[in-house]
């Protein structure tokens, strides 16, 4: 049957492992492990480090732990003393002598509460100095020390938007307000003309001017008529119209030319065409 350490080496060997290897896993020494493969216990300090280290070994090797460690028991090795650790030091002091215990009994013990010269003059220095430094403190103050705060640049200036001047209105449209706020002037419709058939009202305008109509029964019309445009409006009975600038429109009706039906500017409310003897006329 081989020893614990041969087992130990054929596991070892048998895994592919070096000593080197096994001692970084375990934290073991590398002194430690072959001294346990050779079977050579007087290297290890002690028998409960051995127990230790065989335990870590035959574990990390998969082997049972316990069967080591009862081969290990049978061996019955002689009990030996633990040293120290390698890595401490051990202070050897010599045993003290006859001459020394006697020359140690011969030697008065110093009072406690006595101490040498020298401390008191040390302490009367140190007692001195600070109130030296007290006094200075207290009759001559430190004068605050004047810093000089950098001075910084001056932010940029940002200089605000140019206001968003608004356009006025198109004159257009004040027209059209200038229509729509004028009272209705009423006077005889000049020239009156009498048509036949269906009726045909042609607007030309002269001015910007403001129109809205009804022709026949159909719902009113409105806008406005810009300067040079024409509005062609159709009826077979009649037309009503309302101009916001009369004297900027002129007319036609079933092809013949009518009179302006007022001034500048002025608001001509209603005016009717029918297709009855009484030509153009206001309602």
């Amino acid at each position: 049957m081989p020893t614990i350490g041969e087992e130990l080496k054929a596991a070892r060997e048998k895994k592919g492992l070096s000593l080197t290897e096994i001692a970084e896993k375990t934290r073991i020494s590398h002194t430690f492990l072959k001294a346990l493969e050779d079977d050579d216990y007087s290297v290890i300090p002690g028998g409960v480090f051995v127990s230790g280290f065989l335990k870590t070994y035959s574990r990390e090797l998969g082997l049972n732990v316990k069967d080591i460690l009862t081969r290990y028991r049978e061996l019955n090795l002689p009990p030996r003393e633990t040293p120290a650790p390698e890595d401490q030091e051990v202070q050897h002091r010599p045993k003290p002598s006859l001459i020394s215990i006697s020359r140690r009994r011969r030697q008065p013990e110093k009072p406690a509460g006595k101490k040498h010269p020298v401390y008191l003059i040390v302490i009367a220095g140190l007692v001195i100095g600070a109130a030296l430094v007290g006094i200075t403190l207290l009759f001559f103050p430190k004068r605050p020390v004047k810093t000089q705060v950098p001075k910084l640049p001056a932010p940029p200036v940002h200089q605000a938007p140019a206001p968003v001047v608004q356009k006025p209105p198109a004159p257009v449209m004040k027209a059209v307000t200038s229509f729509k706020n004028r009272t209705t002037v009423s006077h005889p419709v000049q020239k009156p003309f009498q048509a036949t058939g269906p009726l045909t009202l042609k607007l030309f305008a002269v001015e910007d001017s403001y129109y809205s109509y009804r022709a026949d029964n159909t719902i009113g019309m409105s806008g406005i008529l810009k300067k040079g445009k024409t509005r062609v409006i159709k009826a077979n009975n009649r037309i009503v119209l309302t101009l916001g600038n009369a004297g900027g429109v002129r007319a036609e009706l079933n092809g013949k030319k009518m009179e302006p039906f007022g001034k500048h500017a002025e608001v001509v409310r209603d005016l009717l065409f029918t297709g009855a003897k009484h030509g153009a006329s206001r309602k």
